[in-house]
């Protein structure tokens, strides 16, 4: 059995625990009312996956995950996280996002569009990116970055030509956490079949990733009987089951 310091989950608000912060799903779980955003996250962090695993693994977890975040993004955040834990015994699991997703950084902001959902703006600080304020594309004032994205989306994107091109960006995180003792897996939100490939993959299940597994094991919040907000992220049991998985495939 493989043992651990330290198992850190990466990736976008699938793996943050995403839906256990709001507000009326939180007292509708929990049946208190609750308006503290830290209290808030703190709720969803503890029942999201990576604090499950870390459980299972019997080490500390923490949890890097950013709401919105792109697959770059969640490369960029992955290296910088296990370059803090260098002296530890590392597991990191990164969870890779909707495809479409785009980040751009410029000035003190960084700018995480969601397809044409709308997009997260964040601080970008010398401690990460912080305070994400979510702006939908009715109320975009239009700019260079807006714009492009628009373009890329409905004129240039490609998904089999993106994935392609990202596999080899998974390639070299995978030699680099080789050569710096970390060991990583992948598991991802949907299009399993253009990664499945790559060394260190986690197959859910047989399913095309987290969101065709949950939805048909009915493993995401909205699928509780009479909660207040149809959320398409995991319940806490989904995080649980989730968590059993990965437990599985790495031990």
């Amino acid at each position: 059995m493989k043992t651990f310091d330290i198992v850190i989950g990466n990736g976008c608000s699938f793996t943050q625990g995403g839906g256990l912060n709001n507000v009326k799903i939180h007292e509708f779980l929990t049946g208190e009312s609750v308006k503290d955003l830290i209290k808030l996250d703190a709720y969803m962090f503890k029942n999201a996956y990576p604090a499950f695993l870390g459980k299972l693994l019997n080490c500390k977890w923490y949890n890097n995950s950013v709401s919105c975040a792109s697959n770059d993004l969640i490369v960029q955040r992955g290296m910088d996280i296990v370059k803090q834990f260098r002296n530890k015994k590392t597991l990191i699991i990164n969870q890779l996002s909707i495809p479409s997703r785009m980040g751009f950084r410029k000035g003190n902001k960084y700018f995480s569009f969601n397809s044409l959902d709308g997009k997260l703006v964040y601080n970008d600080t010398e401690n990460g990116i912080k305070n994400p304020h979510h702006r939908p594309h009715s109320i975009f004032k239009k700019n260079e970055l807006d714009e492009f994205y628009k373009k890329y989306v409905l004129d240039v994107y490609d998904m089999n030509a993106y994935w392609k091109d990202f596999t080899y960006t998974m390639e070299l995180f995978n030699a680099w956490c080789e050569k710096n003792n970390i060991l990583n897996y992948w598991i991802t939100y949907v299009n399993h079949e253009h990664i499945s490939h790559i060394d260190r993959v986690i197959e859910i299940d047989s399913y095309d990733g987290m969101c065709e597994w949950s939805e048909r094991k009915q493993l995401q919040l909205k699928h509780i009987k009479n909660i207040p907000v149809d959320d398409s992220h995991l319940s806490i049991e989904g995080h649980k089951q989730l968590a059993n998985i990965i437990y599985e495939k790495i031990r």
